[in-house]
């Protein structure tokens, strides 16, 4: 599983780059890009400043209303014209949140 550390109020990012049989995802296809956990979720399309799509998945998780220290497991899920329900892409990444001090 794939672990990422997000900083509360920092700005700390994380590019995820995407394969599909090998060969990098063409980005601009995609319409739609969803971090899910539990009853949560951020998406491209509500919350551009947290996860955006461009050279691959970024997410800036800092200004997340969490209380640090957090720990997650979350799916991302994406969309596009061919894919209107949404594809999970990653099953399980670990989202780790903590203070910065």
């Amino acid at each position: 599983m794939t672990e990422l550390t997000f900083y509360k109020n920092r700005d700390n990012s994380v590019l995820l780059k995407l394969y599909q049989s090998g060969v990098e995802l063409f980005y601009v296809t995609i319409t739609k890009a969803e971090l899910k956990w539990a009853t949560s979720s951020v998406d491209s399309v509500n919350n551009p400043t947290q996860i955006s799509v461009s050279s691959g998945v970024r997410l800036r998780l800092g200004q997340l209303a969490l209380t640090p220290p957090s720990k997650f497991k979350a799916k991302l899920i994406i969309y596009t014209a061919s894919w209107p329900n949404g594809v999970v892409w990653i099953p399980e990444l670990m989202i780790i949140y903590r203070d910065w001090e």
